[in-house]
C-alpha cells in the first residue's frame, strides 16, 4: 500500500466503530510508562479500551498508572488495571489482558514505546474494508531513528528468528483470543504469537507502510531480560507450531507456511549444534 493511498475512517460517519482493546504489560516502567499511556490518549481512535497488566513492579509503575487511569476515562476511553502480586512474565500478563479484553480488535504494546496518531484508525480502516483478520505497519527503531518495513509480513515469520515486532499488527480478536501467549517459550515470545496468528488467519494478511509506532531500546530491566537465556527456543517454537498443525485449524496454505517455518526452526536447531560441537566450523 502506497503511502499517499491509505484507507483512513470517515471521521464524521455516524457508523459507531468498533472497540480496540490495547494490552500492554508493564514491569518497573514507573519512568516511561505514563509517556506511553499519553501517547495511546493522543491517538486519533475510538472507542478504545487500555488493560494495563503490572507485573509485580515494586517500583510505583502500578500506583502511577492507577492515578493516570482515574483522571483520563472518558466515555469513549476506559482504562482498566490489573495487579499481579509477584512477576509472572509477559506472557502471563498479556494472557490476563486478552482475557479481561472486550474489543473486536487486540493491539498488543509495550509499555516503554510510543505509538503514532493515526496508527489505530488506518488499521481499523483496512480490516473494516476487507474480510481480512490482521493488519501490519511499519515502526521506528529509537535511538537511530531506523525504519522497519514489514511489507510481506506472511514471508517475513517464515524464518526461526523472523518477527514483526510486538505492536505492528492489530488483531481480529477472533483470532488473537483462540491461542494463548506460551509460558513454555523462554525468549522471544512475540515471534512465537505473532507466528501463529498470522498462520490462523485463512484470509490475507493486511500491510500498511505507515509508520505506526516508534521502539525504544534500552540498556536497563524489561519484562524479557528477567528470563534467563534458555537455548531450547528452537525446539519449544517448534512443539508450538506443531501443536497447531495438528489442531487442524489451518488452511492449506497456511499447513504449507508452517512446515516452512518447522524446517526453518529445526535448521537453527543444527545451526546451534554445530557452532557447539565445532568451534571451528563457519556457519
Amino acid at each position: 500500500m502506497s503511502g499517499t493511498k491509505r484507507n483512513i475512517l470517515n471521521k464524521t460517519s455516524k457508523v459507531e466503530l468498533p472497540l480496540v482493546s490495547i494490552i500492554i504489560p508493564v514491569y518497573n516502567r514507573n519512568e516511561r510508562v505514563i509517556n506511553t499511556l499519553e501517547s495511546i490518549v493522543k491517538c486519533d481512535y475510538r472507542p478504545l479500551e487500555i488493560l494495563i497488566i503490572d507485573d509485580g513492579s515494586n517500583d510505583g509503575s502500578a500506583k502511577a498508572c492507577l492515578s493516570y487511569a482515574n483522571k483520563t476515562i472518558t466515555s469513549d476511553l476506559n482504562i482498566i488495571t490489573i495487579r499481579f502480586d509477584k512477576n509472572l512474565g509477559a506472557p502471563e500478563a498479556r494472557n490476563k489482558g486478552l482475557e479481561m479484553s472486550s474489543g473486536q480488535y487486540i493491539q498488543f504494546f509495550d509499555s516503554d514505546d510510543i505509538i503514532h496518531r493515526e496508527k489505530l484508525s488506518i488499521q481499523v480502516a483496512q480490516l473494516l474494508n476487507s474480510n481480512s483478520k490482521i493488519s501490519v505497519c511499519d515502526f521506528i527503531v529509537h535511538p537511530n531513528d531506523r525504519k522497519i518495513s514489514n511489507n510481506f509480513p506472511s514471508y517475513k515469520i517464515l524464518g526461526a528468528h523472523g518477527s514483526l515486532s510486538i505492536a505492528a499488527p492489530l488483531i481480529s480478536a477472533e483470532i488473537a483470543k483462540s491461542i494463548k501467549w506460551s509460558t513454555a517459550v523462554k525468549k522471544h515470545q512475540d515471534m512465537d504469537y505473532i507466528a501463529r496468528c498470522l498462520l490462523l488467519s485463512k484470509e490475507k494478511v493486511l500491510y500498511t507502510d505507515y509508520i505506526g509506532y516508534t521502539y525504544y531500546l534500552h540498556d536497563d530491566i524489561s519484562i524479557s531480560k528477567s528470563y534467563k537465556d534458555n537455548n531450547k527456543f528452537f525446539a519449544e517454537r517448534s512443539k508450538e507450531i506443531w501443536n497447531l498443525v495438528l489442531s487442524g485449524d489451518l488452511s492449506k496454505i497456511r499447513m504449507s507456511n508452517a512446515f516452512i517455518l518447522l524446517i526453518s526452526l529445526r535448521l537453527g536447531m543444527l545451526k546451534l549444534f554445530l557452532k557447539r560441537n565445532i568451534p571451528w566450523l563457519s556457519i
